[in-house]
């Protein structure tokens, strides 16, 4: 009785204790709904003020105004970039607003102008009994560019790899790099009338002309990187004066004092920033909207005003000339790619500057601020952030580049970072990104320049907000005034090395390559904690290394690229000075494709070819087949591949594999890539074929490929009374065993 009596206590307090339990948690949700509507008015973020829908083509807006405002003679203006509120008097309205308590709202049609429209502030009016209209509220611009264009297929799949170099496609792919920055300057690209030498473009109703030679050069140079699986930043720069430019292209920039470089994107006049932002939309529909670059970097060391920017008469008109610069390719390049990046772009002068420039922490707390209350987005930060003394081969003991110091560099990059994290900084909550551009080591210490490499390298994956360390000299200078190349200098009949730090560099994310452990006796204790985390985890990348061997397989080949009926399958040479054709082979019957290297490229002596391929049908084997002929002054040579996809989360996933092969005949080599192909979730893979002579003094001339196939290797015949033997020993061992079981269990009796 006793014991029932407790059993029933126990389940009325239990029942009590989850209805108390259930009542608190209700009463603390409709407190959360009540509390935001009591005492403070709730208003839209400022980021959300001004929003656009793509598919109905409509922009909206929903700013606050004061409650006494004439709600009856409230309208929606929109001005450009280099207009200001004064001229409200020579603009139509774009629509009446309804004023309802302290909130405007309207909406206006965006027509087919809507790149155009995405780059103009937005603000409320009143109009007065006079007919003048007088701005009630700030300017704010769309805060979801993005929402403009198509959704992103793969959204999410955006795979920057950490690793890149600014070199030529060859090197980049030999070093296992991922990433590089190609430099556009738009004041060369842009021609004053059309022609057939030059390329139409629209904006605002206007029709400007970028040359064509040069635009096709640019076509084919992304074009090989994004062929090869490389992710390209577009840095968009002004290096033309005022004086060297023509007609209303002067337009485009300041005029500059004497001895300044006249480098900043003029967006204070209509004819400048239409321009400009025109060709910010040329550049994002033509390279960003297809992903062969998804990222702009808009100019260069732009806190060095006075040396590099000449934005204006005082830092304060040349941050906000800036914003108006970085906010247009920003806005245009997310309508044609939402998942695209915008960086600014800022030197290493942290908190020390030159008269008139500004340090890199006051610019980003400037930029900050003034793009806050205009309407924020989510800009990134490109950083040059080299040590202080490009002679020191040891990063981490630079006296005035480590801990809280003026100058910035990898091994102090939490000063940046730090900023960034702020709350201050962040946009909706998510932490800007920053890009390491240029990054080098100087010196002739070989040892410590890979060991500061393998130090920034970690630092920045450490970092948790590091997009990319993009390396800044391939090569050392010929007279030797430069060390900070990763090859050796380029010189005539000699193929340029790798450096330790470009083995370094190749293999830092491989545990089967070049080790980093020698790096823990020159770094000692700072070295520790950064190594032990990521020696065995890559960021953004899974790298298979393979080998390669001959191939005599008598069985069907799934061609990945047959050039039998003249069609090249989208490959290119990828490398400049090079060119490709389908040539007739006498001996294949039929064309091939044949990348010719122009032997006064020294920098390139080596063969690339690069295209995307089938994934489906790699995965029906797991095996790689090449049908190739090296042209080269040497009779051995190194043939490489390399593949590269995204995994399921989107991290990028590379294959890598080589085999030596004779020269001037044709040759089959297969590549096992069953691990890599298993992991790969994209429908294409981006596929380099590479050759390299295996002697310094020699050189490739040309590589042909008559296929790529997907196959299994031969294994070759089994002979046939290998396996009768086999079947008759099997039969005997059965037959034993099974005589040896009966006798052991049965015992036959006589009656």
């Amino acid at each position: 009785m006793i014991n029932k009596y407790n059993t029933k206590i126990k389940k009325k307090v239990t029942a009590r204790f989850v209805r108390i339990v259930i009542s608190m948690l209700i009463l603390s949700f409709a407190l959360t709904l009540l509390l935001p509507s009591c005492g403070s008015k709730r208003y839209p973020a400022d980021s959300l003020y001004v929003r656009v829908d793509g598919e109905k083509k409509v922009i909206s807006a929903e700013i606050p105004v004061d409650e006494d405002v004439d709600k009856d003679n409230v309208y929606l203006f929109a001005l450009d970039m280099w207009q200001s509120e004064t001229e409200l008097g020579s603009i139509t309205p774009l629509a009446k607003a309804r004023v309802t308590g302290d909130v405007a709202r309207a909406e206006v049609k965006t027509g087919e102008q809507m790149a155009e429209m995405l780059c103009r502030g937005y603000l409320f009016a009143e109009k007065d009994a006079d007919g003048d209209y007088s701005a009630i509220t700030g300017r704010y611009y769309v805060s979801n560019p993005a929402n403009a264009g198509p959704k992103a297929e793969d959204k999410g799949k955006t795979g920057r790899p950490t690793k890149g170099i600014i070199g030529s496609v060859s090197h980049i792919l030999e070093l296992n790099a991922g990433a590089t920055v190609v430099t556009v300057d738009i004041g060369g690209l842009m021609k004053l009338s059309g022609g057939e030498d030059s390329i139409p473009y629209i904006w605002n109703g206007i029709t400007y002309y970028a040359d064509r030679k040069k635009v096709e050069a640019l076509d084919k140079k992304i074009g090989d990187y994004s062929d090869s699986g490389i992710y390209v930043y577009l840095e968009i720069v002004q290096t033309s004066t005022r004086a060297s430019l023509e007609g209303r292209l002067k337009d485009i920039v300041f005029d500059a004092p004497e001895g300044k470089k006249g480098y900043a994107l003029n967006m204070t006049t209509r004819d400048g920033a239409s321009r400009i932002s025109g060709m910010f939309d040329f550049l994002a529909e033509r390279y960003g909207k297809s992903g062969q670059a998804p990222a702009f970097i808009i100019g260069r060391k732009v806190n060095n005003m006075n040396d590099w920017y000449a934005g204006g008469p005082t830092a304060e008109k040349g941050v906000a000339n800036y914003l108006s610069a970085v906010r247009s390719a920003y806005n245009i390049l997310l309508s044609h790619n939402s998942e695209g990046r915008v960086y600014i772009a800022v030197d290493n002068n942290w908190v020390i500057a030159e008269p008139g420039n500004l340090p890199v922490k006051e610019l980003l707390s400037s930029f900050n601020n003034l793009c806050a209350s205009q309407g924020d987005f989510f800009w990134q930060v490109s950083a040059e952030a080299n040590t202080s003394d490009l002679s020191d081969s040891s990063i981490w003991d630079d006296p005035l580049s480590t801990g809280w110091s003026d100058f910035l560099s990898p091994a102090n990059i939490e000063m940046l970072t730090n900023q960034l994290s702020a709350d201050l900084y962040r946009f909706e909550g998510g932490v800007r990104h920053m890009l390491l551009n240029r990054f080098t080591v100087g010196g002739n210490d070989e040892e410590a320049r890979a060991a500061s490499y393998a130090y920034a390298y970690y630092k920045c994956l450490d970092s948790g907000i590091t997009d990319g360390l993009i390396y800044g000299q391939m090569h050392d200078g010929e007279d030797g005034s430069s060390t900070s190349g990763l090859y050796t200098a380029e010189s005539d009949g000699v193929f340029p090395q790798p450096k330790k730090i470009a083995l370094i560099l190749r293999d830092i994310d491989d545990k089967n390559g070049e080790t980093a452990d020698f790096v823990s006796d020159l770094i000692g204790a700072k070295w520790d904690h950064l190594y032990r985390k990521f020696k065995d985890e890559v960021d953004h990348r899974t790298t298979y290394y393979g080998e390669g061997g001959s191939n005599h397989s008598n069985s069907d080949r799934e061609s990945l690229a047959d050039f039998r009926n003249g069609n090249d399958f989208g490959f290119r040479a990828a490398a400049s000075g090079r060119y490709t054709e389908l040539r007739y082979s006498e001996e294949w019957k039929r064309p091939v494709l044949y990348a010719y290297l122009d032997p006064l490229c020294p920098s390139d002596k080596s063969g690339v070819v690069s295209s995307g391929i089938d994934a489906e049908i790699l995965r029906q084997t797991g095996y790689l087949g090449i049908i190739s002929l090296v042209d080269a002054t040497d009779s051995r040579a190194e043939l490489s591949v390399r593949l590269s996809g995204l995994d399921s989360k989107g991290n990028e996933v590379v294959y890598m594999a080589s085999a030596q092969v004779n020269t001037n005949s044709w040759v089959d080599v297969y590549f096992d890539i069953d691990d890599f192909i298993g992991d790969v979730e994209c429908d294409t893979v981006s596929i380099a074929v590479l050759t390299r002579p295996l002697d310094t003094h020699s050189s490739i001339l040309g590589l042909s490929l008559a296929g790529v196939v997907s196959e299994a290797p031969d294994k070759g015949e089994f002979p046939v009374w290998i396996i009768v033997v086999l079947i008759i020993a099997a039969a005997g061992a059965a037959i034993t065993g099974f005589v040896y079981w009966f006798k052991k269990n049965y015992t036959f009796v006589r009656e």
